[in-house]
């Protein structure tokens, strides 16, 4: 007789779970960071966040980035810009 192979299961999450898991992945602004913490699949959460937003993975949409981080990439470019203009001063 052959050994049984354990059958691996799939878990099933509620729809409340997904949603509590999305928000929470929004606010944060960081889906790698938010799936450690509430130890879950980095893919699996990143697919919760695109179906929320009315996409699939295929889409490739890009998901919401928190207001802190849209706040670093504008004085990332104003700095970029300020010293280009000192460069150019010199």
């Amino acid at each position: 007789m052959k050994p049984q192979e354990p059958v691996k299961t799939r878990k099933n999450y509620t729809l409340e779970y997904r949603q509590r898991c999305v928000e929470r992945a929004q606010r944060i602004g960081n889906v790698a960071a938010c799936a450690r913490e509430l130890n879950l699949s980095y893919g699996v959460l990143l697919s919760w966040v695109y179906k929320s937003q009315g996409g699939s993975m295929a889409s490739k949409k890009p998901i919401n980035i928190s207001e802190d981080s849209k706040e670093m990439q504008r004085l990332k470019k104003e700095n970029a810009r300020l010293s280009e203009e000192v460069a150019i001063l010199k």
